[in-house]
């Protein structure tokens, strides 16, 4: 019953959170490619920070585009192989019931984040939390999203939706730099 009403909190929050029209964007400027119902969204809540994993990408600079599914609670795929210097596409479609997120970051970042997420979901969607980081996009259900990340060095990442208990319903993969020959 528990899960239930938090999964219909997340649903009224998603709702307000990601109002419909709103274009996803990478970096400070619109990318060409809106999709009603999305919002940038991240583990810091400030656009302007350097994240020492890679940044916004250019979208006139896509190496490769990426597909990922998400449903309630899972991404379409586990395991992500990326090179650094690579900028990847994501194309984000939320085949659930329920807000989701694509957020890439590392493992302490994302238990940040969780904590940020459950308290905005306490406080409501007025408690003056932003979503504006480049790492991350929040995706309503049937909506979406793209995400364009420029990786500058190999580290231990993931991809996670941190919307509170999806993380850890194994709504995570990790993203994996193979070994240089």
């Amino acid at each position: 019953m528990m899960m239930k009403s938090i999964y219909f909190s997340l649903a009224i929050l998603g709702s307000a959170l990601a109002p419909s029209g709103l274009a996803f964007a990478a970096g400070d400027h619109n990318s060409g490619h809106g999709h009603g119902g999305q919002e940038r969204h991240g583990a810091h809540g400030s656009k302007a920070h350097n994240l020492t994993f890679g940044q916004a990408g250019d979208p006139s600079k896509v190496d490769r585009v990426v597909g990922i599914r998400m449903t309630d609670n899972a991404y379409s795929i586990r395991e992500l192989k990326v090179k650094p210097g690579e900028t990847i596409r994501f194309v984000l479609k939320n085949e659930g019931e329920f807000l989701h997120e694509f957020n890439i970051g590392f493992s302490t970042m994302h238990a940040s984040h969780q904590k940020e997420m459950m308290a905005m979901m306490e406080g409501g969607a007025k408690s003056g939390m932003r979503h504006d980081d480049p790492n991350a996009v929040l995706v309503k259900p049937g909506e979406t999203a793209e995400l364009i990340w420029t990786f500058n060095r190999a580290g231990s990442l993931q991809f996670a939706c941190n919307v509170p208990g999806h993380y850890e319903s194994g709504m995570v993969g990790e993203i994996r730099f193979p070994a240089h020959n």
